[in-house]
């Protein structure tokens, strides 16, 4: 029915994230992210295009665009964004930090034995 004023909501994604649920007007129906019934053309051909193709650059330049138009259109309005801060030892190796998933592959980090 979409008869309401104002949403508060929470998500957390990173650049490497599927938005369509969320922007695409594909999925207004009920119970679908995309409650608020945006809907723009053009933001569905980018993000198919975006989801589709394998050219890095390619994706940046149209996520570029998709970030124009939504910010412009400000279907939503993003009130904050956390900033994550983390710290490693140099003695333990092979960590790889994620924004989101600070302990992804915890378990392949190490100390090399010399430096224990």
């Amino acid at each position: 029915d979409h008869d309401f004023d104002m949403v508060i909501a929470s998500w957390a994604f990173d650049d490497s994230a599927d938005i369509s649920t969320l922007f695409h007007s594909g999925e207004t129906s009920a119970w679908r992210n995309n409650f608020v019934g945006y809907s723009n053309p053009e933001v569905d051909a980018l993000i198919v295009e975006a989801k589709t193709t394998l050219d890095r650059e390619k994706q940046r330049t149209v996520n570029q665009r998709l970030h124009v138009l939504l910010a412009d259109e400000q279907p939503y309005t993003f009130l904050w964004t956390l900033t994550n801060y983390a710290a490693v030892h140099k003695k333990v190796r092979h960590v790889e930090l994620h924004p989101f998933k600070l302990f992804t592959f915890a378990d392949t980090w190490y100390i090399p034995k010399k430096e224990q």
